[in-house]
């Protein structure tokens, strides 16, 4: 009843600190490429106004509402001048 030839194949132990730091890193590298392929496909639809970044998907907005991109007419732009 002695040694049985080194199979510790059955010996798992504890998990250390730094195999759960390379699970966090992977987990966190998954969501930065995640996050950085949605701006980019998605780039075509951030919309920046006045108030600020809004994102216009054409699934989402109503058909019978009028485009907040509708081109100017001449006779809607003033031109103030200030005298100094």
């Amino acid at each position: 009843m002695g040694w049985s030839g080194g199979n510790y194949s059955g010996y798992r132990g504890r998990r250390t600190l730094t195999d759960i730091l390379k699970i966090i890193a992977i987990v966190l590298g998954i969501l930065v490429a995640l996050v950085l392929a949605g701006l980019f496909l998605a780039q075509d639809y951030l919309v920046y106004t006045d108030e600020g970044l809004r994102l216009e998907l054409p699934f989402l907005s109503e058909e019978g509402q009028a485009s907040s991109q509708s081109p100017l007419n001449p006779e809607d732009i003033t031109v103030k001048e200030q005298s100094e």
